[in-house]
């Protein structure tokens, strides 16, 4: 019944880890039915995003790696809290790769 030692150690963690609300995240989800072109695509979205004002996670297979048939990975950007996440579109400006779905989720919910 000590939910104020659990609220202090779930917020040291988040603190710590850097996650909400310490940090803004911003997933990038990519999928696609050819799991080789929904890599290769994951790794030039991660050039694109490389040397920005954020921690670049990934790209790596979600959680759930195949739904309704089409494989998924994502990549991770953990942001400033009170930075914007304009940039990270405007890095992906024209990234539209061939068979692949990419859809970006900004303080998404869930990650999974």
């Amino acid at each position: 019944h000590d939910y104020l030692g659990l609220y202090e150690a779930l917020i040291r963690e988040r603190r710590e880890a850097g996650y909400p609300p310490f940090k803004r995240l911003v997933n990038v989800l990519l999928s696609g039915e050819k799991r080789t072109s929904v890599m290769e695509a994951s790794h030039e979205a991660a050039s694109r995003l490389e040397g920005g004002p954020w921690e670049l996670l990934g790209p790596t297979d979600c959680a759930v790696e195949r739904l309704q048939n089409r494989w998924r990975r994502h990549l991770l950007l953990k942001l400033p809290p009170d930075e914007s996440a304009r940039p990270v579109q405007i890095r992906l400006l024209g990234f539209n790769p061939k068979g692949v779905q990419v859809a970006v989720d900004v303080d998404p919910y869930t990650l999974l």
